[in-house]
């Protein structure tokens, strides 16, 4: 008689490793989600900043970029300095942590040249 199927030890044995390799790749996706999530926001921010620089040049008119509540870490907006038009906004959907050395607000006068909070560089 030809033996059909699987017994009970080959399947909780299959099962052992699949539960095995499931918590040794779990850490390593989590890292790659973070850092997926760090490169995303970088490349936001440079993005919004390039925008901000451009429309200034554009349009003649100062653009101020802002911390949303303080932190970089949180999202930013991007608006017009005279009448605080919200151009843009992104709000990040996990908050990170993002040094800046430059307060929670950068300007880009007139010309595209970018100020810090004292308008100077």
């Amino acid at each position: 008689m030809k033996q059909r199927g699987v017994t009970l030890i080959q399947m909780l044995s299959a099962l052992a490793v699949a539960i095995l390799l499931t918590q040794l790749g779990m850490p390593a996706y989590a890292r790659l989600s973070d850092d997926l999530h760090r490169a995303a926001a970088a490349r936001d921010l440079a993005q919004a900043l390039r925008s901000a620089r451009s429309h200034a040049m554009l349009q003649s008119q100062p653009v101020l970029v802002q911390a949303l509540d303080g932190d970089w870490g949180n999202g930013w907006r991007v608006m017009l300095e005279h009448n605080q038009q919200v151009l843009r906004e992104q709000r990040l959907s996990r908050p990170l942590t993002i040094t800046s050395n430059g307060g929670g607000q950068l300007k880009f006068s007139a010309q595209g040249v970018p100020l810090g909070a004292n308008n100077n560089w």
